[in-house]
């Protein structure tokens, strides 16, 4: 609660006239700014262009290779499933918690919870229409992006995850379609994936692992592997190469 003259500072020292009012523990804030806000959204906008525009500048025929292969060897089905009702809906707005994250359109899942089924009705009549011809209200394509610290003490903008909050009852469509492309999806993954499919989670991974180094050393075989984490692996991947091989598999 009192103010501190610094006479000097490094990044883990401050120099002061006097300590008298301070003791072992006490905590120190810096109140005042030494920075404006532009130059703080500059740096965030940098980093993320860096990050989500990787493939921004490599022209679409450095991808036929890749889509090439995909048309080649890719599983080719016709996957379909009803759009949703008033019913789903209404179950999928129930299954969120009240603290979800409203979008820019303001609607929050508490206003959601106390619609009428006509009004539920109207936004399946929206949704259909999404679906028919890929007109959305333009409230709905809008989103804020939430910053959530990955540290403790962050201290530059890589220390943040940033997380897009688009409009609640678009993320409600996109969810309900999102798990019926996973379970449908299902049958024609590899046994070894385990991230975004059903009663599987990447802790798996590790348990693979260690149950193929036990059976290597327990029947003497050989055994050599390579363990890569790419850091933000999908955002080089342009939408025209998720688009069509998810149509490929036969996604609507």
């Amino acid at each position: 609660g009192l103010p501190l003259e610094i006479l000097h500072a490094t990044d883990d020292c401050l120099w002061l006239n006097s300590l008298s009012d301070l003791r072992p523990g006490s905590g120190i804030s810096q109140l005042q700014c030494t920075g404006v806000k532009e130059d703080l959204e500059k740096a965030f906008c940098d980093a993320w262009k860096a990050r989500w525009d990787r493939h921004r500048d490599v022209p679409e025929d450095r991808w036929q290779t890749i889509l090439t292969f995909a048309r080649a060897h890719l599983p080719r089905s016709h996957l379909d499933w009803p759009s949703i009702t008033p019913e789903v809906l209404g179950h999928l707005i129930s299954s969120k918690h009240d603290s979800s994250a409203s979008g820019l359109d303001g609607v929050s899942i508490q206003d959601l919870k106390r619609m009428p089924p006509a009004v539920l009705q109207n936004f399946c009549s929206m949704y259909e229409q999404a679906e028919t011809d890929g007109t959305w209200p333009p409230q709905l394509l809008m989103g804020k992006v939430a910053c959530l610290a990955k540290v403790d003490h962050p201290q530059s903008v890589m220390d943040y995850r940033p997380i897009t909050i688009l409009g609640m009852l678009y993320r409600l469509w996109g969810s309900y379609h999102a798990r019926k492309a996973i379970r449908m999806l299902d049958p024609v993954l590899p046994d070894t994936l385990y991230g975004s499919r059903m009663a599987c989670y990447a802790g798996q991974v590790w348990s693979q692992l260690l149950w193929a180094v036990e059976d290597a050393t327990v029947h003497g075989i050989a055994l050599s592997g390579l363990i890569a984490d790419l850091q933000e692996a999908f955002n080089h991947l342009p939408r025209l190469v998720v688009l069509e091989a998810a149509a490929i598999l036969g996604v609507p």
